[in-house]
């Protein structure tokens, strides 16, 4: 900021950038300050009280119990260290595909051919699906009404058919858990990245077609010019649908974690300990995020 020959004060693009850039998130810095910055700070609370529920409508008292919930969680409960692991596993596995899944398809449909906004728009179809009624309806476990028999059947059949292929190739068998598990959840995949894949499209429309044009000149190949100039120009969208994507994971209301913690609360009202659990697990997907973040932001310096 300086000041011009009439005494103004000139600010700077950037500044104005930045402060357009706040603008923007303002509601939801409101919201974080206002409703879950509270809300979060109330749980806690109650992870470490004893939550008793009065009768006639009279709303609860509170008998502190210090970390007694967290004591039980950890150590007592003979469920919940393990649906957290595989919680956390499944978020492992499931956030890397996504993204290799979307920006290799956002990749293909930033090409030129003949009917490429009927296929954008086959690809984004699923972010319009999954809301409403409609992703209601795939929340549920449609293999009950189909006959869960046969559709596990056909299921646990081409697992066991990926599997042989893949000892077949002398695969490690941690490795082949891996690639067994995302494909057998393909179907979720290609649900869950049609986002990813709009970011990713929007950031490959940035690039400028200059760069491309000199590469080409110069005798780069297609490899060469996505490794070296299109990989680094959109990575910092990279780093966002990481992001995004381990929060959507997180929030799968069909995840066995959940479905355990929802039980202890309501049904056996176990308030305290339910409580307890979901701080911790969302602890651990904090310090995930904060892995994923950092490696991301390394990458993309050093990219740059």
């Amino acid at each position: 900021m300086r000041l011009s020959g009439s005494g103004k004060k000139i600010i700077s693009l950037e500044r104005r950038k930045i402060r357009a850039a706040y603008l923007f998130i303002l509601p939801l810095i409101i919201g974080i300050a206002f409703f879950f910055v509270p809300n979060m700070v109330k749980s806690f609370w109650f992870s470490l009280n004893e939550i008793n529920i009065l009768g006639g409508g009279n709303g609860y008292s509170l008998t502190f119990k210090g970390i007694v919930s967290y004591h039980k969680a950890l150590f007592e409960d003979s469920h919940f260290v393990r649906y957290a692991v595989e919680s956390l596993g499944k978020i492992i596995v499931r956030v890397p595909t996504i993204l290799i899944f979307s920006l290799f398809i956002a990749s293909i449909l930033n090409q030129k051919f003949r009917g490429r906004i009927v296929a954008r728009t086959v690809f984004f179809v699923p972010v319009i699906l999954a809301t409403g009624i409609v992703g209601l309806l795939n929340s549920w476990d449609l293999s009950y009404y189909m006959g869960s028999d046969a559709m596990s059947d056909a299921i646990g059949g081409s697992q066991f058919a990926l599997s042989e292929f893949l000892a077949s190739l002398d695969f490690n068998e941690t490795l082949m858990e891996v690639v067994t598990s995302a494909a057998s959840g393909i179907s979720s995949i290609v649900n869950a990245s049609g986002l990813q894949i709009f970011i990713f499209l929007a950031a490959f429309q940035e690039v400028p077609e200059a760069l491309f044009e000199a590469a080409y000149v110069e005798g780069c190949t297609g490899w060469e010019v996505f490794w070296k100039i299109t990989f680094p120009m959109v990575s910092p969208q990279l780093a966002v649908n990481a992001v995004y994507t381990v929060v959507d994971s997180f929030t799968q209301s069909n995840d066995t974690l959940f479905t355990y913690i929802e039980e202890l609360a309501f049904s056996q009202n176990q308030y305290s300990t339910a409580m307890a659990m979901y701080i911790i697990y969302l602890t651990g997907l904090g310090l995930i995020m904060a892995v994923v973040a950092t490696a991301l932001a390394r990458m993309i310096k050093n990219g740059r």
